[in-house]
């Protein structure tokens, strides 16, 4: 909720809670997105570890088109009447697909019985009842 407002998820639960229609880039897209205080807990065990190179991430996938039905559905609407798509919110040398390793993910859950909660839906849902 903190980010500015044209952040992807950020624009699209802003879309849905006003019921407006929004522009955006490559829905297709797929992103590890972590809620910060999950984040930050995370950061907080590991700092007990001795020093390595360690990704923290919840490793799950959400696209650009299941934030757009998640968001739009909290307002029983059809996400698909509510967006369009403009070449000019596209990256050219964007990768399409940015997920963290479950790995570290499993090894925080083994080591300090911590596993992220706030992901896919439940992530949408918190920053759209943020907004």
């Amino acid at each position: 909720p903190l980010r500015p407002n044209d952040f992807f998820i950020k624009k699209v639960c802003l879309g849905a809670k006003s019921k407006k229609k929004i522009t955006v880039g490559n829905i297709k897209n797929i992103r590890d997105y972590s809620w910060i205080t999950e984040i930050v807990k995370a950061v907080i065990f590991t700092s007990s570890l001795k020093p390595n190179n360690f990704i923290i991430s919840a490793g799950t996938k959400l696209s650009g088109e299941d934030v757009l039905k998640f968001a739009y559905k909290f307002n029983n609407l059809n996400y698909k009447e509510y967006f369009k798509t403009s070449k000019k919110f596209i990256r050219k040398d964007e990768n399409n697909i940015l997920i963290g390793s479950k790995m570290n993910t499993k090894y925080l859950e083994r080591k300090f019985n911590f596993k992220f909660k706030v992901v896919r839906k439940e992530l949408i849902r918190k920053i759209y009842n943020s907004l």
